[in-house]
């Protein structure tokens, strides 16, 4: 485990030395479904990551670091959730437009809360779609992201996933607003309409 985080380490170190017009941002994080293919197709879980510590080179190498990210299977009610995770991803999209990521990425998750030995690793092609809340501002909004790959941990072996998400911020506005309709519906008359006309 320690070698891996070496690798990662130096990776990055090399980022830093080629180019001069590297960028450190920060986002909110992502909210998104997963399917793994080794399973059945619909068993499906709810996948976020919270915080992200992201670093990007200027000629296309990305960095992400998140300190939680979790996994939720609404049929057994099961929640995992990991505290060291660190991605690697190189955009083929660098020179044409940095808003959009394109291209392969490997990752590892470790820091299993109740199993501290646990490490899972994950590779294959992400996209996504990247903006500022404003100009030069730190604050990065992850629009969109896709990813899909294969992935490997000692509980569930070899397998397939793939996961679509929006930026978290996106994602709880989403849910309650959903939630307000449910619990709030249209159906109140609209105190600035005029009275109706007696008869």
């Amino acid at each position: 485990m320690k070698k891996i985080f070496v690798i990662l380490f130096l990776v990055f170190q090399l980022g830093t030395l080629y180019t001069q017009e590297s960028e450190v941002k920060i986002s909110m994080g992502i909210l998104g479904y997963s399917f793994d293919f080794n399973r059945n197709f619909t068993d499906g879980y709810v996948y976020g990551r919270i915080g992200s510590f992201i670093y990007q080179s200027g000629f296309g190498l990305g960095v992400t670091i998140s300190p939680l990210v979790f996994y939720y299977q609404a049929g057994n009610d099961k929640l995992s959730l990991t505290f060291a995770n660190m991605a690697v991803d190189y955009n083929v999209l660098n020179t044409i437009n940095k808003s959009f990521i394109l291209g392969p990425f490997v990752s590892v998750n470790a820091l299993k809360y109740g199993e501290p030995a646990f490490l899972e690793f994950r590779s294959g092609l992400r996209f996504s779609l990247r903006g500022l809340f404003e100009e030069n501002s730190i604050l990065y909004n992850e629009f969109f992201i896709i990813e899909a790959g294969y992935r490997y941990n000692k509980n569930d072996k070899h397998g397939f996933f793939a996961t679509i998400g929006i930026d978290l911020f996106l994602g709880l506005f989403a849910i309650g607003s959903a939630k307000m309709s449910e619990t709030f519906p249209d159906n109140h008359t609209d105190p600035y309409a005029p009275y109706p006309k007696r008869k």
